[in-house]
């Protein structure tokens, strides 16, 4: 081997090492599967609930799948409201979670105007809990309280 053959051999062999942490990187990082960490208890009411919870707003029709992904990850309480998908995310966590109800925290809600009175809320309460397939909701809320009339 001669002079400029090792000095070849020798600037590949440093460029062929200086780009291996680029090519390392360039890789997609492995992440951990998502877990809940820990669950706390909300408040006063003694529902101990997950770190992680479900939110429903964007849940679409065949989404079924995601629901017990979530619930297999250890999340334990699924938020949702009857306007939702026009009710179909209740009905879709509804449909899933019916056979796990007993290990879950359902909260849904409505929105209930200045001019409601008891009896339509208690409407859109009952409608929530067909969607839902439950006789209860561990948690049910006024929706978007931005006025302080709304209360």
């Amino acid at each position: 081997m001669n002079r400029r053959e090792l000095l070849q051999r020798g600037a590949l062999a440093a460029f062929g090492l200086s780009i291996r942490p680029l090519r390392a990187s360039a890789q997609p990082a492995r992440r951990a599967e998502a877990r809940v960490q820990r669950y706390a208890t909300l408040g006063r009411t003694g529902m101990r609930v997950s770190d992680i919870s479900f939110g429903s707003s964007r849940l679409g029709a065949g989404e079924g799948d995601t629901i017990r992904y979530a619930f297999d990850q250890g999340i334990n309480y699924f938020d949702t409201a009857d306007s939702y998908g026009s009710g179909d995310s209740e009905t879709l966590i509804g449909d899933v979670l019916r056979d796990k109800r007993d290990r879950v925290y359902l909260a849904s809600k409505t929105y209930a105007s200045p001019g409601d009175r008891r009896d339509s809320m208690m409407r859109a309460l009952e409608g929530s809990l067909r969607r839902l397939r439950t006789d209860y909701v561990d948690v049910y809320f006024n929706h978007a309280v931005n006025d302080v009339e709304r209360l």
